[in-house]
C-alpha cells in the first residue's frame, strides 16, 4: 500500500519513536490520519508532549529479538527505521555496530516476509565530509566514513541492503538535525544567550543543517515516491554554516550576543577527548566530547548535495535557520530545558 496524506488506514511503524527524529515522525504521521506504531525499548516513553496524540500507539519492542520484531512489525504497510544509538562507550565501535548494524539487519528480515516498504534513516556520517566547499558529497561517491558512528551507519545500510529486494528499500542520510526535542543543541543555546562561543578546534568547520521538520516532509516524500525505492538521498539546507555563524545565530534567536569568542587548541581537544573516553570506560556513560566525537570535529567541510532530493522527492528546505532557530530555542525555554 503506497502512503499517502489521503491514505487514512496505512499502518506505519516507527522505531526509536521516543527519541528525536523517530517522536516527530510517528507523531506527523498520526496527525495525519495514519494509525501509527511507536516502537520503543521497554521502559522508554513517548515525549510527554506526543503521548495522547490520536491514532499513535506506544509498542514496547525488544529489537535484539527477532520474533518480538516480527510480532510487530509484520503486519504494516510502512516501516521506518530511526532508533540507533549516535554514541557508545568504550570500545565505542563494537557497541555502535551492535546497536546500529545488528538491529537494522533484524528489522529487515523481520520485514521481508511482509509487503511492506522499509525507511532507514541513516546519516551524512555514513558518506564522511566534502572534500571542499565546492564540491559537496553525492549519493554516487564512493562512502568514506572517518569514525565509529558513520562506519556503523554505512554498514547498516549494506546490512538492509543485503536482507531486502531494491523495490523495497529507500535510505535517508540527514546532515545535523535540530528542533525541539533535540538535546545536543541546548548546551549550545545555554552557552550563547550567556555570550559565550567555545568552540573544539572547529570555529570554522563548515556544517549543513535541517530542521527536524524539513527532514521529517522528506522521508515522507521518500516512503510515498516510487523513484525512491533503492535509492539513497541527503537531506539538509542548501546553505552550510560554520560554527562560529551557529552560536552567533543562537545568540540572536535567544535574544542575546556572543561576547566571547573561543578557540580550543586542537592538541587540548585531543587530551580532553581522552579524558572522555576514560570517563566513559569507567561511567559506561558516553558523553559529547570524545575522541569519537572529535573526529567529526576535524574535516573542514560537512556539506552534501540535495539535487537527487530536490529532482525525485520534490525536497525544498522549507524553514530558514533563523527562523528555526528561534522556535528551538522557544520550545527549549517552555519545556524547561534553558
Amino acid at each position: 500500500m503506497r502512503p499517502g496524506p489521503h491514505c487514512v488506514h496505512v499502518i506505519v511503524a516507527v522505531t526509536g519513536a521516543n527519541g528525536f527524529i523517530g517522536s516527530h515522525l510517528a507523531e506527523t504521521y498520526a496527525r495525519e490520519g495514519h494509525d501509527v506504531r511507536a516502537l520503543m525499548r521497554r521502559g522508554r516513553v513517548l515525549p510527554a508532549d506526543v503521548r495522547e496524540v490520536e491514532r499513535l500507539r506506544a509498542v514496547p519492542v525488544d529489537y535484539d529479538d527477532a520474533r518480538d520484531l516480527r510480532r510487530v512489525l509484520s503486519d504494516a504497510d510502512l516501516v521506518i527505521h530511526a532508533a540507533g544509538a549516535t554514541r557508545a562507550p568504550p570500545p565505542a565501535r563494537l557497541g555502535l555496530m551492535r546497536a546500529n548494524v545488528g538491529i537494522t539487519r533484524r528489522i529487515a528480515r523481520a520485514v521481508a516476509p511482509s509487503s511492506a516498504k522499509l525507511v532507514f534513516i541513516s546519516s551524512q556520517a555514513a558518506s564522511g565530509p566534502a572534500s571542499s566547499a565546492a564540491r559537496p558529497v553525492r549519493e554516487s561517491d564512493q562512502p568514506a566514513p572517518i569514525e565509529a558512528y558513520g562506519s556503523s551507519k554505512h554498514e547498516a545500510e549494506r546490512a538492509m541492503a543485503e536482507e531486502l529486494d531494491r523495490t523495497r528499500w529507500t535510505v535517508v542520510r540527514p546532515v545535523a538535525v535540530y528542533g525541539p526535542r533535540e538535546r545536543d543543541f541546548v548546551a549550545l543555546f545555554r552557552a550563547a544567550r550567556r555570550g559565550f562561543a567555545v568552540h573544539p578546534g572547529n570555529r570554522h568547520q563548515s556544517i549543513a543543517m535541517v530542521h527536524v521538520d524539513d527532514l521529517v516532509r522528506a522521508i515522507m516524500a521518500a516512503a510515498r515516491e516510487p523513484l525512491a525505492m533503492g535509492r539513497r538521498y541527503f537531506i539538509g539546507n542548501a546553505e552550510p554554516i560554520t560554527w562560529r555563524e551557529l552560536f552567533r545565530a543562537a545568540a540572536e534567536a535567544s535574544d542575546a550576543r556572543i561576547r566571547v569568542d573561543v578557540q580550543i587548541p586542537g592538541l587540548v581537544v585531543d587530551l580532553i577527548a581522552r579524558g572522555g573516553d576514560l570517563r566513559a570506560r569507567i561511567t559506561r556513560e558516553p558523553g559529547l566530547l570524545t575522541t569519537q566525537k572529535v573526529a567529526l570535529a576535524k574535516p573542514r567541510w560537512w556539506h552534501c548535495s540535495v539535487d537527487a532530493a530536490r529532482s525525485d522527492l520534490g525536497y525544498v528546505s522549507r524553514i530558514p535557520l533563523a527562523d528555526g532557530l528561534r522556535a528551538t530555542y522557544a520550545w527549549y525555554r517552555q519545556a524547561g530545558w534553558l
